[in-house]
């Protein structure tokens, strides 16, 4: 029987839509070596409307598939996951992720160990397990449990053992997680200048040094929080024009966004960083995603 052990369940991770405590970014997840994270609270997710429109949505869509994921896997998608962190060291397509949820860890490595050309390996103690990607040819995907509630994917093995390491405290973790990660639901970090960006973009992001973004829900709007460290004085303004540009321009040329309520504030702060936030108010953005049809992608 072909298995892919949890990575076929995350591409489902946003139908994990139910009340439960939140569970925000724990930095010592994460080396203190990343360059970029990004951090999903599924359980504040539920917590919000527009996590229960697309709960509803992915269940209306796709309820035989959760349902057959629960059966194979021991694991309800809707309230067995909490937390997903993903992390990289700059380099392009290399990336860990660590899932914190409520497993079947006895069920779940009977179902791994089936996998093509399983294989174990022992770091420190730690099973780490090595099967064959059969969507890329000559790849190999790693993973790990940490305790009963984490697990940590990697196509790199490095990258699965330094999280390991994380973890166990062998060595050094993130310093301290951005503000305000506690009330968001979707957080990310990246220092650009460690980062591998090839392309026509690479210009471009020459100029930042930095990029924060939160999202999170309060008072009935979905709030967008964004700080970009640029290189200069001259280059935050320029940022900010272009922030401000996009804004304008979506309300001038779409009715339906001019009609959203949308709030902005773009400044730029501490001579080289713009800081910009964005809300609007929940009902209207699921409003305007119902009509827009995106919900029929997902």
């Amino acid at each position: 029987m072909k298995t892919k052990p949890l990575p076929a369940l995350l591409s489902l991770l946003i139908a994990g839509i139910l009340p439960a405590a939140a569970t925000p970014l724990n930095p010592d997840q994460v080396p203190g070596k990343a360059s970029w994270y990004l951090h999903a609270d599924l359980d504040n997710l539920r917590d919000t409307s527009v996590g229960t429109l697309l709960m509803e949505s992915v269940e209306e869509k796709h309820g035989k598939q959760l349902r057959a994921v629960k059966r194979m896997f021991s694991i309800n998608p809707f309230t067995d996951l909490h937390g997903l962190t993903l992390w990289g060291p700059g380099e392009k397509d290399q990336a860990a992720l660590v899932v914190k949820g409520s497993f079947d860890r006895e069920h779940l490595t009977d179902l791994i160990s089936a996998a093509k050309d399983h294989e174990t390996s022992d770091h420190h103690g730690q099973t780490v397990h090595a099967w064959a990607d059969e969507k890329k040819e000559d790849k190999m995907q790693y993973g790990a449990f940490h305790g009963d509630d984490l697990i940590v994917f990697s196509e790199q093995r490095r990258l699965v053992l330094q999280t390991l390491d994380v973890l166990d405290g062998r060595s050094d973790a993130l310093e301290s997680a951005s503000g305000g990660e506690s009330a968001s639901f979707l957080l990310g970090v990246a220092n650009l200048e460690d980062i591998d960006i090839r392309g026509d973009d690479a210009h471009i992001f020459s100029k930042v040094r930095s990029l924060q973004a939160r999202f999170h829900e309060e008072e009935e709007r979905l709030h967008c929080e964004i700080k970009m460290t640029t290189t200069s004085n001259e280059e935050a303004k320029r940022f900010a024009k272009v922030l401000e540009g996009i804004v304008a321009l979506g309300e001038l040329t779409n009715e339906n966004i001019a009609n959203l309520d949308l709030a902005s504030n773009i400044a730029v702060k501490d001579d080289t960083t713009v800081h910009a936030s964005m809300s609007i108010p929940s009902e209207h953005l699921l409003e305007a995603m119902k009509e827009a049809g995106a919900l029929g992608e997902l």
